[in-house]
């Protein structure tokens, strides 16, 4: 079947699309190793192909409720496309497996995202029509013929009809009513040359025979199995941020979080002279990141000195990473002192929109611009806006920030850019976006449980 391209199957429900959707990837993935066949699933009807997940082949089944997985693996697709156009070799330099697409039920996927700004159908689309020739096929499911755009209509080299509502839909096809057998569930014509098929039920049932056939294949090393479709979680433990961490070499590496769009850790990276900020308004998790970094930093680096300008009410004021707490009401003099004459050095200041730095120190310290040390400031970000002589201006500058549940409308101009207008994900406390080298992502930022 890939060999022949895309694959649509026509009829409504009871008719067996969704069952020939579950023996095809069985018949393929009793024929071919994980190694060499990747399948993915957006299983949008009531679940049925649910059992396929426990298949070493299958990479993720996705269901209708999980609109986050659904984008993100049509973002994984259209990128991978994207690579294999451009030539892009697999890992360790082996051969890509062949991909397996199944969409049971695109109506109800083209009514949940067609009209989405997120581009989420135009990804599925393009992925359709170009994948093929770089081995990246599509199975999907129809109960008329007016689901699917013609474009995917006449792209598609293979088409079945199974039974349908109207036996008009059958001229779509070039085939006429009175040339149509009686199609019970499970058969089906084959358009392209009115051939008459049965689709086979696996024995027992499609979870019976995935157990049958998981059992006689072996499961492939970590780094040859189909990607994993997840979800940004809902909190990031710095403990497993630590292998991205990067102290004491230009630049530093200091990981906030994780990426919404890979999954994958999300670091400010900070070149010599440059700093951070972190914005956002109360309690969106400013003062949890600062406290993490702290830990994060002192646990990778424990020759590096670690400096917190904070107030008594401040979490970051008792954690117990942070070599010298100043507190800004006792004044800044002592700061350069603090830091040492040589680094590593981080200095993290909480509630920075309400220190002034009337003795100079914060403003002197930056304008040294010490190879060995950076400075990152959190403060909320209304307040921030409206300094427009304050020491944070030397920090906007450097476009390196973390904005926690940010205005959209405003608050890219605190590093320098312009924010996405909308976020496939939720910004609760925690999420924001990161801004580092010209870059916008999403993140969910990273939090330690207990402080000390």
């Amino acid at each position: 079947m890939p060999a022949d391209g895309n694959l649509l199957l026509l009829g409504i429900r009871g008719s067996g699309t969704t069952t020939a959707c579950g023996s095809i990837v069985l018949a393929l993935a009793g024929r071919e190793r994980p190694v060499d066949l990747h399948v993915h699933v957006l299983d949008m009807g009531a679940g049925e192909l649910a059992p396929l997940a426990a298949l070493p082949h299958v990479g993720s089944v996705v269901s209708p409720a999980e609109r986050e997985r659904q984008a993100r693996l049509v973002r994984w697709l259209r990128a991978e496309l994207d690579r294999r156009r451009a030539g892009t070799d697999g890992p360790a330099g082996t051969a890509r497996p062949r991909i397996v697409v199944v969409i049971d039920g695109l109506a109800a996927f083209r009514a949940e995202w067609e009209d989405s700004l997120h581009g989420v159908w135009e990804d599925l689309q393009r992925v359709f029509a170009d994948g093929p020739e770089v081995g990246v096929h599509t199975v999907v499911t129809a109960d008329r013929s007016g689901a699917i755009p013609g474009a995917m209509q006449s792209l598609a080299r293979q088409r079945w009809l199974f039974r349908t509502a109207d036996g008009l839909e059958l001229s779509t096809f070039g085939l006429r009513a009175g040339d149509v057998p009686d199609l019970g569930p499970g058969r089906a014509l084959v358009a392209e040359r009115a051939q008459e098929v049965q689709v086979a039920r696996p024995p027992g049932g499609l979870d019976a025979a995935v157990a049958r056939l998981a059992a006689t294949v072996a499961v492939p090393e970590p780094a040859r199995r189909p990607v994993a479709i997840g979800v940004l979680p809902a909190e990031v433990d710095p403990a497993d941020l630590v292998d991205a961490v990067q102290i004491g070499h230009d630049p530093w590496t200091i990981p906030v979080g994780v990426a919404d769009a890979t999954l994958a850790p999300a670091a400010l990276v900070l070149h010599e002279g440059e700093h951070a900020l972190v914005a956002g308004p109360a309690r969106s998790g400013r003062t949890s990141l600062l406290t993490a970094i702290a830990w994060l930093v002192r646990a990778v680096s424990p020759e590096a000195t670690i400096v917190a300008v904070a107030g008594h009410r401040s979490a970051l004021a008792r954690a117990a990473a942070v070599d010298r707490v100043l507190a800004p009401a006792a004044g800044l003099g002592t700061l350069e002192a603090a830091c040492g004459p040589a680094g590593p050095v981080l200095v993290l200041v909480d509630d920075a929109d309400l220190l002034e730095d009337d003795d100079g120190a914060l403003g002197a310290l930056l304008a040294v611009r010490r190879p060995d040390l950076h400075v990152v400031a959190a403060g909320r970000n209304e307040a921030l806006r409206t300094r427009y002589s304050h020491w944070t201006r030397v920090l906007r500058a450097g476009r390196a920030a973390v904005l926690l549940q940010p205005d959209l409308d405003l608050d890219g101009d605190l590093a320098g850019t312009t924010l996405p207008r909308r976020s496939l994900v939720a910004l609760t406390p925690g999420r924001g976006y990161l801004v580092c080298g010209g870059e916008v992502e999403v993140l969910q930022t990273m939090a330690l449980h207990e402080i000390g």
